[in-house]
């Protein structure tokens, strides 16, 4: 059996010919600014999950209005939506 280095060596590479440079900032500016592209990803990402929640938490609450009680598997969604929540208010908050 051949190993991965031999099999990419057959074909005139070398292993790290496979994955990407890593990119890091060498500056503290460099550094500060990724960081903040990261917060942003994040803040969005929170942003989109709430988006999804809200409607979980509104048809919820339309169908107690129109039908009375949820059924479990409806109960156990509000409960989820409601951690979903949480989690993206915590993104948002910085923690």
């Amino acid at each position: 059996m051949c190993s991965a280095a031999d099999v990419v060596a057959a074909i005139g590479l070398q292993l790290a010919e496979l994955y990407p440079e890593r990119i890091t900032p060498q500056t503290p500016e460099g550094r500060r600014e990724l960081r903040q592209f990261a917060q942003i990803a994040n803040w969005r990402a929170a942003l989109n999950v709430l988006s999804v929640e809200v409607l979980v938490v509104e048809s919820a609450s339309q169908h107690l209005i129109d039908a009375g009680p949820l059924d479990e598997m409806d109960h156990e969604r509000l409960i989820l939506a409601a951690h979903r929540v949480a989690d993206a208010r915590a993104v948002l908050d910085g923690r």
